[in-house]
């Protein structure tokens, strides 16, 4: 794509708003051969000319662009829009044109696409639109292709680094677990229209164009990425993308720019364009058709989309179908997909506990940090919840096969579930967080949890819902039992209820002044009860089945 300071970015809006844009191409089984031969026949028309194959224009019918700083353009054909003698460009009716013109020593020529009237619906991403999917989904642009080639460099033209870069990116997305949909798979032309209602289509989660920069100005390099000036919304995907590669690169950083381009304006989904680097500056382009460079690239891109989508696209919840244990090895890997080939996106511990999703040849599909990952099924045990041998005739057996089923809690390797013993406060933060739905999250400061730690995530949580505060030592303790009054204090924090003020039990003396109110309102509200000699007892430790039972009351 070439970016210079004469006509592109020196066409001014006039009249109506005029948003100008790129469109990248998106892959359709029948390329519109007619306009690839229309295009094929203004090249001609300029014989052995050097050839400069702008970025297509997207111009709704009525809208205006001032092409006047080089007024002596030609139209391929008449009844898309319209061209004075001083350069006005005015879109009269829907289709695709290709305005040219020779320029020092290069033919410029510039696609320009009108859209029907009806197909310019909504150009936003709505997320409630979407479907509830376990996976992420993106479409990846080839920009350019065919007789459309781009830039030139010294070589390779534009279009074939595009797809280089492009399928690179691919590669990396789907060891991610990604899918993945290229508007191209080889070197063909696809009209401007059919890219983005392709893209449309597919409704990935975001949409990703990949160019070769150009200048007139030889010296001219590095890297930027752009996004459309009304959807500023999606300015954090850009970033995401435009800082991994400069990370992974050592290029210069030319920043997240704003630009009027027709993959930007007329897809649905969050969108960015991704300009390499410059394929005219010699050094640059030594570099930019380098196997190693392109990897780099790819690498900066794939993780740049990958981050965003982690940060701000929820997968749907898929029900937990088992739990198990990681048993056979210190370190397990979990990978994006079922299968060896796949990334590593972690790893967990011997003994760390595991949510079970989906099961395929003998590999299962695991919750993991706020997503989704895939563990072998040799270093699984699998948890018979629903033949758990110490819960018959127990008071909560009931309530205990309902969060079993759930995943909201779960049995040990012996099939035991253990109901009389302590729960520890970690236990019982992570069973209230998925009982309630919380899932946001923020960093904590207690002494005694790391990172590393199985309960990490579930901490966050609670601390970002309000209901957790630790030990004035900065602690949290996360291993300790949590007694009745602390778990009676969480519960009416994140239930917000009050009670009368009039404390019935015996030992109400004995509850702590901090926890009085809680207990209170707990009561009244019949979530607690005492013992049978109306007693509380607050400072006994809450046991695994008075958890279940407690929380089956509220669960959502």
């Amino acid at each position: 794509m070439r970016k210079r300071n004469k006509i592109l970015k020196n066409v001014l809006s006039i009249g109506l708003i005029c948003t100008l844009s790129i469109i990248g191409s998106s892959k359709i089984s029948n390329a519109n051969e007619s306009t690839e031969s229309e295009l094929n026949s203004v090249i001609q028309s300029y014989g052995d000319s050097k050839l400069d194959v702008e970025d297509g224009i997207s111009l709704h019918i009525g809208e205006i662009a001032d092409f006047s700083k080089n007024p002596n353009w030609k139209l391929s054909k008449e009844g898309v829009v319209s061209l004075s003698e001083s350069g006005q460009l005015k879109a009269i009716g829907s289709g695709t044109v290709f305005l040219s013109q020779k320029i020092g020593d290069k033919v410029h020529i510039i696609e320009i696409y009108v859209p029907a009237m009806e197909q310019k619906a909504s150009r936003f991403y709505s997320a409630e639109g979407s479907p509830k999917r376990d996976y992420y989904k993106v479409f990846v642009d080839a920009g350019h292709g065919g007789k459309d080639s781009g830039a030139t460099g010294f070589g390779k033209n534009e279009a074939e680094l595009n797809l280089e870069v492009a399928k690179r990116v691919e590669k990396k997305l789907e060891e991610k677990n990604i899918q993945v949909k290229m508007s191209r798979e080889t070197n063909e032309f696809i009209e401007l229209g059919d890219r983005s209602r392709l893209a449309n289509n597919y409704n990935p989660d975001v949409f990703v164009s990949i160019h070769q920069n150009s200048a007139d100005d030889e010296s001219a390099n590095g890297i930027e990425t752009y996004c459309h000036p009304d959807k500023k919304m999606y300015k954090p995907l850009a970033l995401e993308i435009q800082n991994n590669a400069i990370a992974q690169t050592g290029a210069r950083n030319r920043e997240v720019k704003y630009s009027n381009l027709s993959v930007l304006r007329e897809t649905n989904m969050p969108s960015a364009l991704f300009e390499s680097g410059f394929i005219s500056n010699r050094a640059e382009y030594n570099k930019l058709v380098d196997p190693s460079y392109q990897d780099k690239l790819a690498t900066g891109i794939a993780t740049g989309i990958e981050e965003y989508l982690k940060n701000t696209v929820q997968l749907g919840d898929l029900p937990v179908i088992n739990t198990g244990v990681v048993v056979n090895t210190d370190s397990l890997n979990v990978r994006a997909g079922y299968g060896t080939s796949y990334s590593i996106i972690g790893t967990l511990p011997k003994g760390a506990k595991v949510e079970i999703v989906e099961s395929k040849n003998n590999w299962y599909k695991i919750k993991y940090n706020g997503v989704y990952g895939c563990v072998s099924g040799s270093y699984i045990n699998i948890y018979k919840n629903g033949n758990l041998t110490d819960i018959d005739g127990h008071w909560a057996k009931n309530q205990i096969l309902d969060f079993v089923s759930k995943g909201y809690v779960a049995g040990y390797e012996d099939n035991t579930f253990r109901p009389e013993n302590s729960i520890t406060r970690a236990e019982f933060v992570r069973v209230l967080n998925q009982v309630f739905k919380f899932e946001e999250k923020e960093g904590e400061n207690f002494t005694d949890v790391n990172n590393s730690d199985w309960y990490y995530n579930d901490v966050c949580i609670g601390a970002k819902a309000g209901y957790i505060k630790g030990y004035e030592d900065g602690t949290f303790r996360p291993n300790s039992p949590i007694t009745r009054e602390e778990a009676s204090k969480i519960l009416a924090t994140v239930l917000n209820l009050k009670g009368d003020g009039k404390l019935g039990f015996t030992d109400s003396n004995k509850i702590s002044d901090w926890a009085k109110d809680a207990v209170d309102a707990l009561s009244d509200n019949g979530m607690i009860s005492g013992y049978e000699d109306n007693t509380f007892r607050p400072n006994n430790n809450i046991t695994r089945a008075e958890s279940v039972s407690l929380l089956s009351r509220v669960q959502k």
